[in-house]
């Protein structure tokens, strides 16, 4: 009895395991293609934003490269580069288009995982 109860254990961290895995973040070409798909773009469109976004992404790993990932240092320069993101965007996509790109970002914005952040006044909450 307790063997079969260790073999069960066993098996299910393993199935933990591989749901971690998973949820492992897309690649920026898989991103493109799901962003292709999701906005109804024609071929010039997905090849003017393949190229647009493969730029931003060499921009934003030189920047996390260059400010060693310090958020604080970041942050000014990465709001830049999101704006110039957005101005080139708008210049590819149509209105119907951009603003679908732009409900697109919010909801990856709010469904961003934030790490826990303590009470501003120093109050723990009771449950």
């Amino acid at each position: 009895m307790k063997k079969l109860l260790v073999v069960l254990a066993l098996l299910s961290s393993n199935l933990f395991a591989q749901n971690n895995q998973a949820k492992q973040k897309a690649t920026p070409q898989e991103r493109i293609e799901k962003l292709v798909v999701e906005l109804n773009l024609d071929e010039h469109q997905a090849n003017r934003i393949q190229q647009i976004l493969i730029e931003h992404h060499i921009k934003l790993k030189q920047l996390k490269e260059s400010t060693k990932g310090d958020a604080k240092l970041m942050r000014p320069e990465m709001q830049s580069l999101r704006k110039d993101l957005n101005i080139k965007m708008r210049a590819v996509l149509n209105e119907e288009q951009y603003g679908d790109y732009k409900r697109i970002q919010s909801h990856k914005q709010m469904n961003k995982k934030r790490p826990n952040k303590k009470p501003k006044n120093g109050s723990k909450r009771r449950i």
